[in-house]
């Protein structure tokens, strides 16, 4: 029996160490949804969703406090690493929603982390902030 739960537990990290991630090519303005640990390679920017930090209360209850919704991304431009963003859609004064990123702004849509099994963020990438609209 102890050989069954070994099995099972060495297959489960097997499964979860060896995830392939996904890289998916996108355009400016775009609106682009990633997991944690795939990849977005819009014009020269290579984006990576590192982690996401969602304590909000999802569909089903309302929140009583200040939530986060932050999602952390690793950017690359051309060779050059431009290192970690992390941008928010949380309920805080210190939310900021839009990042500059060389030449152009990573605009954060959404995040979803609460009651989801893989995390995730939606975003665009624009050449300004001004034009970025809802």
């Amino acid at each position: 029996m102890k050989r069954i739960y070994f099995f099972l537990l060495a297959l489960s990290v097997f499964t979860f160490s060896f995830a392939e991630s996904t890289e998916i090519q996108g355009n400016l303005g775009e609106t682009i949804v990633l997991n944690v640990g795939d990849t977005a390679v819009i014009s020269e920017l290579r984006i990576m969703l590192v982690s996401v930090n969602d304590d909000g209360c999802g569909t089903k209850r309302e929140c009583y406090w200040s939530q986060f919704r932050d999602a952390t991304f690793q950017v690359w431009q051309g060779g050059k690493d431009l290192g970690e963003i992390t941008v928010s859609r949380g309920s805080r004064k210190d939310s900021i929603m839009s990042a500059r990123v060389g030449e152009w702004y990573l605009v954060l849509d959404t995040v979803d982390g609460d009651e989801v099994e893989t995390p995730s963020a939606t975003f665009k990438v624009i050449d300004t902030a001004l034009s970025y609209t809802r």
